[in-house]
Formats: C-alpha cells, structure tokens, sequence
C-alpha cells in the first residue's frame, strides 16, 4: 500500500493537541490543532500545510507549522531549505518538522540556526524503557490468578430436636430441604449468635483441606432454629452433600507500553515528552531529558 503520510500526519496532529491541552495554563486561548491547512501568503497564494495550530495570547495570534516526513531514511538539508523558503512568505509564523528516522547532520544545523524546531515523532519503542543509565524499567506485570470457586450445596437434610416436637405437638422427625440455595430459610444458631440463610450456609461449610469434587459432612448444633416466614423449630443437625469445582487460574499481563499514545523527542532543545492515555486518568504527558545517545542515532 502506498504511504500517503496522512496517516502520520494525524498522528503528529493527536499527539501536539494532547502536548497543548496539557500545558495549557498560561492563559492562551482558542488553541486548536488542525490538519492538512490551507493558508494564503503574503500574496494572496493558498499554500498547504501539513499541521498547524494557532493560538491567542494577549490579544495577538500566533501561528505554528509543522511539516510531517514519514521517511525510511533521515531527513537531508532540502528538506529543511524547503520550509525555510516556504515560511519566507509568511511572517510570524514558527516552523517544525517532524519525522521519525532522524535528520542528517547538515539538516540539524541548517535547522537549528534558522530557527526551525526539529522533531522526532514516533510510537514507543524498547529506548524508552531504559533509564539515563541505560538500565532497563519495568514494562510488563503478569498477574497469576488463581480462582479457588466456594463449594455449592447439592442436598441438604435437616434432622430436628425430637423433644422440641413432642412438647410442641410437631408430628416430623426430619425436614428435606429441596432447594439447598433457598435465601428464605435461615438458621438461628443461638450459641454463636449467628443468623444465616442456606445460600449463606456454603461459604461456612469447605474444610481448608477439601480437595476439589463431592464432599458431605454432618453440622450438629446446640441451640439452633430453622425459621422460614412464620415457623420455627428447633434445629439438631443438618447433613450436606456438596461439591468444590476444581480452581483455575488465569494469567493477565499489563504492558505498559498498550498506554503511551506516542513519543515526541525535541531534538533542537534535548528534551523528551511522552504521552499517556490511562483508562483512569485519561491522557498524561510525561517530561524527561532526552539522552546525548538520542540526539547521535538521528546524525
């Protein structure tokens, strides 16, 4: 596919309008950055350009240009003659370039005394996991994550104080409970001062030794009822059948580098933005000193 370089013109465009928004505490007004503009010279000529935005300040507006060359190679000297000419027919406004393979040497003096920004616009790469001493940062976390599933109740059998029946005329002996997950029958266990429902009785019931698969247990009680709505009976025992699902675990990886939206080195001034988008913070833009080994790769 042919590289129009819209594509990376956009992207400069997304990456200087988040740099702006960022550091817009100055008071500067109305600061917008557009793409692919079309701006009359001082003769009345439409010339185009890739980037541009414009600003307010005290009343007087101000204008930057910025010309975006997605190369394979570095940029040469034309190039930066070429935007020189170019800006001579339009006075006050500032000139950039951005790329993302560097500039020749010439190119970088040619720029940096003609007053032209030099720009290196890019997507994250493995430079920007090392400190200035070239040690590496943390990049990637891995979460192991194990998922140990509460045991489920299968059947429940609740077995009844048989004196508390005969004094109060009860002709049962035991109660089968065909809904082991029902939240409307709650145990009453005086003795530990507790009140609970069935679909509560499970996560009392594992043993920290249970193993995963079928397990059944008897619980005995001293002083406990079994209350649903209106009735009440005095609770001896209950035998559980239940399972344990076997645990599972999931692995999840956080690489730090799916959150930096891209990276713009100031070649001209040794210095480095990077700009984050967090799904809590929204985007961030982070300042650092742009190492002497940056500046040498672009020669």
């Amino acid at each position: 596919m042919t590289n129009t370089g819209i594509e990376y013109e956009l992207f400069v465009q997304n990456l200087m309008q988040a740099i702006l928004n960022s550091e817009n505490q100055g008071g500067q007004k109305n600061i917008k950055v557009r793409h692919n503009e079309k701006i009359a010279d001082k003769f009345g000529v439409e010339r185009q350009f890739d980037v541009l935005w414009e600003y307010e300040l005290g009343g007087i507006i101000y204008n930057t240009v910025i010309e975006c060359k997605d190369y394979n190679s570095p940029i040469s000297i034309e190039k930066i003659d070429a935007l020189i000419g170019k800006l001579k027919d339009y006075p006050n406004f500032r000139g950039i370039i951005a790329t993302t393979k560097g500039y020749q040497s010439g190119a970088k003096e040619k720029a940096k005394n003609s007053g032209i920004e030099l720009l290196c616009v890019r997507k994250s790469d493995d430079s920007d996991w090392v400190n200035e001493k070239g040690q590496p940062l943390v990049r990637k976390i891995s979460l192991n994550i194990t998922i140990c599933p509460s045991p489920v109740i299968i059947k429940c059998k609740t077995f009844l104080d048989k004196k508390y029946l005969d004094e109060n005329n009860i002709d049962i002996e035991q109660i089968n409970i065909s809904d082991p997950l029902n939240t409307e029958v709650f145990i009453e266990d005086k003795t530990k001062n507790e009140k609970y429902s069935l679909y509560e009785l499970q996560q009392k019931i594992a043993n920290k030794n249970d193993d995963y698969g079928l397990h059944e247990k008897d619980i005995e009680f001293e002083d406990a009822y079994i209350v649903r709505q209106n009735i009440r009976l005095k609770l001896k025992k209950l035998h559980i059948i239940y399972s344990i699902a076997q645990p599972c675990t999931e692995t999840i990886t956080i690489d730090g580098a799916d959150y930096i939206l891209g990276v713009v080195e100031y070649l001209n001034q040794g210095k480095k933005k990077t700009v984050f988008n967090t799904p809590y913070e929204g985007t961030q833009v982070k300042n650092e000193a742009l190492p002497n080994k940056s500046l040498e790769k672009n020669s």
